[in-house]
C-alpha cells in the first residue's frame, strides 16, 4: 500500500460495543474517579488545590453572582469556559456532594472522548491495529494522569483533538459555513485554557508558510475562520471592562520574571514529582514527540497533504515552544496538567508511526497475529499496572488535613485571612474571606503590589487582614522572612515581611502556621 493512501471503508473504526480496549478505558476512568468517594470527606483532597480556586469562584458566582474568590474582590484569574461548567454544577447541587460526582464525571467521560478521538486520529490512514488501540489507551491514560486532578484541561484535551480531527482529515474549511464552525470549536479551544492561543497561532503560521495552494487563498481560508473566533475578543474586552485588564489576573501574577534567560524552576518542574507517573508518560511524550518532528522531517509524505503538514508540524512544535516561553516569561513552577500539550504532540507523532508502519514493510506484520497477541498483551500489562498504581492516599492528603485544622482555628478567631501557596483548599473550606497573596485569583491591585515588590505586610493591611497564614514557615534567628509568592524563582517580583512574633498557631504541618498581624503591625 502507497503512503499516500487512505483507509478502506472496511478498516473504520470498530463499533464501540466490540471494543474492549475502550471497556478497559472506561473501568480504569471509573476506579480513579470513584475511588475517592469510597474515603468519605477525602474525596476532596483527591483534587488539585488549584482546582478549589474554580470551586471557590463557582460556588460564590453561583449564590451571590460576583466572580470573587474572597467574597469581596471581583477576580477573573481563571480559565472561563471550566468556570462555567463549575458553576452550572453547583447550581444543578445546590453545593452537595453531588458536585463533586458531577466534576468526576465529567473526567471520565473526557477521557472515553479522548480515547475515542485519538483511536480515530491513529486510524485516520492506517487499519485498525492493536498498536493503535495501545496507542489510544496510553493516550487515554495519560489523560487521566493530569485530568483526574479536576483542571481545565478536563475540557481542553478533548477540545484540542477534535480541532485536529477535523483539519487533518479535510483540511481547514475553504468555504463560509464550515469555516466558521470550525473558528467557533476554536473559540472553545481558547476559552477552555487560554494559552492554546498559541498552538492556534503556530497552526496559522504553518498554515500560511506550506498549506494548501496560492497564499492569497490560504490568507482568505484564514480570514473565513476569524467570524467564528469572535467569542475569544469579546471575552478579552468583557475581561477589560469587568476587571480592568485584557488578560486573567492569574496569567499576569505568573509573569513577572525579569529578563528573558529561562528558569531554571520552570524547566525542571515538567519532571516533578519524579515517579513512575512522570516516566511512563512525560518522558515517554517527550521522546515521541522528537521522532515525531524526525518523521515528520525525513519522510513528509507521511502527512499526505499540505494542510495535514501544516497542522502537524505546528503542534509538533508546540510544546517545546510553549514550556520555553513559559520558562523564559513566568518563572513559576508547572504543575502535571500542563502535560497536555506533550500528549497533543505524542499523540500525533504516534499517528505517524502508525501510519509508516502500517503502509510500509510491517504492514503485513501489524496486521497478523504476531502482532496483535504482544501489543494486546503489553495493553492489558499497561492497564494492570496503571490499575495497581493508583494512589489510594488523596494527593492533597497533607493539604486537606491543613485546611481543617485552619478551618477549626478559624471558627473562634473571626477575621480576614491571606494566605499565598495552598490556598485553594484552605479558602474553600474556611467559613472565613481568605486573601490570595500571590495575586491569582485577586485584581490588578494586587498584581501592581507584587510587580512593585511592596511591603507585604502594608499590603495585608490595605486589605483589613487580621491573620496571616504561611505554608512555607521557616524562621531563622528568631524571625521569618514571609514571600509573596513564595514558590516562584528569584527573578520574578514578590512581596516581603519580615515577621518577627511568633505564629499563635500551627496547622497539622509544623511548616503552616498563622500569624496575628496585630502583633506585627496596628490595623484598624
Amino acid at each position: 500500500m502507497p503512503a499516500t493512501a487512505r483507509r478502506s471503508p472496511a478498516a473504520a473504526l470498530p463499533d464501540w460495543r466490540s471494543d474492549w480496549t475502550l471497556g478497559l478505558v472506561l473501568l480504569l476512568a471509573c476506579v480513579a474517579c470513584l475511588l475517592p468517594f469510597r474515603t468519605g470527606a477525602f474525596e476532596r483532597a483527591f483534587l488539585a488545590d488549584d482546582f478549589y480556586y474554580y470551586a471557590q469562584i463557582a460556588r460564590n458566582l453561583a449564590t451571590t453572582g460576583r466572580s470573587t474568590f474572597d467574597g469581596v474582590t471581583l477576580t477573573n484569574g481563571y480559565h472561563p469556559l471550566w468556570l462555567l461548567a463549575l458553576t452550572l454544577y453547583w447550581k444543578l447541587t445546590a453545593g452537595g456532594r453531588g458536585f463533586f460526582v458531577l466534576v468526576n464525571l465529567t473526567i471520565v467521560a473526557g477521557t472515553l472522548a479522548t480515547y475515542r478521538l485519538a483511536l480515530a486520529l491513529l486510524t485516520r490512514r492506517a487499519p485498525h491495529t492493536a498498536f493503535a488501540a495501545l496507542a489510544a489507551f496510553w493516550t487515554a491514560a495519560f489523560y487521566l494522569y493530569f485530568g483526574r486532578m479536576g483542571m481545565e484541561v478536563v475540557l481542553t484535551v478533548p477540545l484540542a483533538l477534535w480541532l485536529l480531527r477535523r483539519w487533518l482529515a479535510r483540511g481547514l474549511d475553504t468555504a463560509w459555513p464550515g469555516a466558521v464552525g470550525a473558528g467557533l470549536l476554536a473559540s472553545l479551544l481558547v476559552l477552555s485554557r487560554l494559552d492554546t492561543a498559541l498552538l492556534l497561532a503556530l497552526l496559522a503560521a504553518a498554515y500560511l508558510l506550506f498549506g494548501g495552494p496560492g497564499l492569497a487563498q490560504r490568507l482568505r481560508t484564514l480570514l473565513r475562520h476569524l467570524p467564528g473566533m469572535l467569542p475569544v475578543p469579546l471575552y478579552l474586552l468583557s475581561n477589560r471592562l469587568l476587571f480592568g485588564t485584557f488578560g486573567t489576573a492569574s496569567a499576569l501574577a505568573k509573569h513577572m520574571k525579569q529578563g528573558l534567560w529561562p528558569s531554571r524552576l520552570t524547566l525542571l518542574s515538567l519532571f516533578e514529582p519524579f515517579g513512575p507517573g512522570t516516566v511512563a508518560f512525560v518522558l515517554v511524550a517527550m521522546a515521541l514527540s522528537v521522532a515525531g518532528v524526525l518523521l515528520l522531517v525525513l519522510r513528509p509524505q507521511l502527512a499526505a497533504t499540505a494542510d495535514a503538514r501544516a497542522v502537524l508540524a505546528a503542534t509538533l512544535a508546540f510544546p517545546w515552544l510553549y514550556y520555553l516561553a513559559l520558562a523564559m516569561t513566568s518563572g513559576w513552577r508547572i504543575f502535571s496538567w500542563y502535560d497536555y500539550a506533550l500528549l497533543l504532540s505524542a499523540l500525533l507523532s504516534l499517528e505517524l508511526l502508525h501510519t509508516a508502519a502500517a503502509t510500509g514493510l510491517f504492514a503485513m506484520w501489524l496486521a497478523g497475529p504476531a502482532a496483535q497477541r504482544p501489543l494486546a498483551f503489553a495493553t492489558l500489562l499497561l492497564f494492570a499496572l496503571l490499575l495497581a498504581g493508583f494512589n489510594r492516599r488523596p494527593q492533597m492528603a497533607g493539604v486537606y488535613a491543613d485546611a481543617l485544622a485552619l478551618r477549626s482555628f478559624a471558627a473562634g478567631h473571626p477575621g480576614i485571612y491571606a494566605m499565598g501557596d495552598r490556598a485553594g483548599l484552605t479558602g474553600f473550606l474556611l467559613g472565613r474571606p481568605l486573601i490570595q497573596t500571590e495575586g491569582l485569583v485577586m485584581d490588578r491591585r494586587m498584581l501592581a503590589d507584587i510587580r512593585e515588590r511592596r511591603n507585604l505586610l502594608a499590603v495585608l493591611r490595605g486589605y483589613g487582614v487580621r491573620y496571616y497564614i504561611t505554608a512555607d514557615y521557616r524562621p531563622a534567628g528568631g524571625c521569618f522572612l514571609a514571600l509573596e509568592p513564595a514558590r516562584s524563582d528569584d527573578a520574578s517580583a514578590k512581596m516581603s515581611a519580615t515577621l518577627c512574633a511568633a505564629p499563635i498557631a500551627y496547622a497539622a504541618a509544623p511548616t503552616t502556621a498563622v500569624f496575628d498581624l496585630r502583633k506585627e503591625l496596628p490595623l484598624p
